[in-house]
């Protein structure tokens, strides 16, 4: 017994608790007098880290930001945030930061992307929106440099990737969601995000970048929406990833929470034994997952069951680091193939392992 306290106390001594908020939307007066209410009666929280749009309505520009800047009030925590989709009215603010700066005392603008170590926890982080129109069309570095733009594009997300690799991440901040969360869920299952139909939501970009970057913790905001994923499982390093869609400041339902409390111990304190724990509802990552495909019952009189050729498949033989190292549960899985007609695609394969 007082080995376990003593272990639960050293593992409670190294975390370090943080809260994050969901797009605040010029609003900073509310967020940052409820992150004062929650720090009093539950803290002390080391940071506050912002997700979204943060300094300013993106369609009125109305923002409380410039009392800030005048020095007439102060955030009540040292503030993090990533910007999004800011007016022009507040976006000066960000033109020569680039690579971030504090705009404001204790209001620190992250940057367009990288990493940043925070109380010891190593932050991920990438502003803006995903635009396919921009994101390949890299802007010359002279614009860039001299205006806040609202869309990330290619070379940013690089700049994450390859800082990530250098030691991990233990918070990834996005302003998107990552496109396909929804792949373990049944249509009833899907949450009530502001994007319709809800498969719509979020970016493929960001699914590709959480799958790299494989963090403890992901948040993102822009859908109006509270929900958290439940832990998946990361291909090349041994730690789950828990995903926390947040809601926005001054959302009528109260449901969508905009401001979460977390207590997380930092990667580079972590044991082997620590990291390798899988809770016991993790899943496979949504993101890159492929169900298998089954053929559909034919019809008798158009297309006997005979013309269809079921061939199984040994899970076992695919590429386990692809698959984590779990099946599911299963051993093989069946994988239907048509029948050949003479040259056509050839064999059609289901499943995680790719094509057959």
């Amino acid at each position: 017994r007082p080995f376990i306290r003593k272990t639960m106390a050293a593992a409670t001594a190294s975390s370090v608790k943080i809260l994050v908020c969901g797009d605040l939307y010029g609003s900073l007066d509310k967020a940052f007098k409820r992150a004062a209410k929650i720090n009093k009666a539950h803290g002390p929280f080391e940071a506050l880290l912002c997700v979204g749009t943060t300094l300013s309505n993106p369609e009125t520009g109305a923002s409380d930001l410039q009392n800030y800047i005048d020095g007439k009030k102060k955030a009540p925590l040292p503030t993090y945030f990533i910007a999004g989709n800011e007016h022009k009215s507040v976006s000066g603010s960000l033109d020569k930061l680039p690579t971030g700066g504090e705009i404001a005392p204790n209001l620190h603008y992250l940057g367009r992307s990288g990493i940043k170590e925070v109380s010891g926890l190593s932050i991920g982080y990438l502003s803006g929106i995903h635009s396919e129109m921009y994101y390949r069309n890299r802007t010359p570095p002279s614009v860039r440099e001299a205006a806040y733009q609202a869309h990330f594009e290619e070379g940013d997300v690089e700049h994450l990737v390859k800082e990530a690799a250098q030691g991990g991440v233990d918070i990834l901040l996005t302003c998107e969601w990552g496109r396909g969360y929804y792949k373990l869920y049944n249509p009833t299952q899907l949450p009530s995000v502001k994007s319709q139909p809800p498969t719509k939501a979020g970016s493929p970009v960001v699914s590709e970048l959480a799958i790299a970057t494989a963090p403890r913790y992901h948040f993102a905001a822009t859908e109006h929406c509270f929900h958290k994923l439940r832990p998946y499982r990361n291909a090349d390093v041994a730690h789950v990833t828990r995903f926390i869609g947040m809601g926005n400041v001054g959302n009528p339902d109260k449901k969508q929470k905009y401001i979460y409390a977390l207590n997380a111990k930092p990667l580079a304190k972590m044991t082997t034994e620590e990291k390798g724990s899988m809770p016991e509802d993790s899943t496979l990552c949504p993101y890159d997952y492929q169900p298998v495909k089954r053929p559909s019952a034919p019809s008798t009189e158009e297309a006997p069951l005979k013309k269809i050729k079921l061939e199984r498949v040994d899970l076992t033989s695919l590429d386990k680091q692809r698959f984590s190292g779990d099946y599911g549960g299963a051993a093989q899985a069946w994988r239907w193939q048509p029948q050949n007609r003479g040259g056509g695609r050839g064999r059609r394969g289901g499943g995680r392992g790719g094509r057959g």
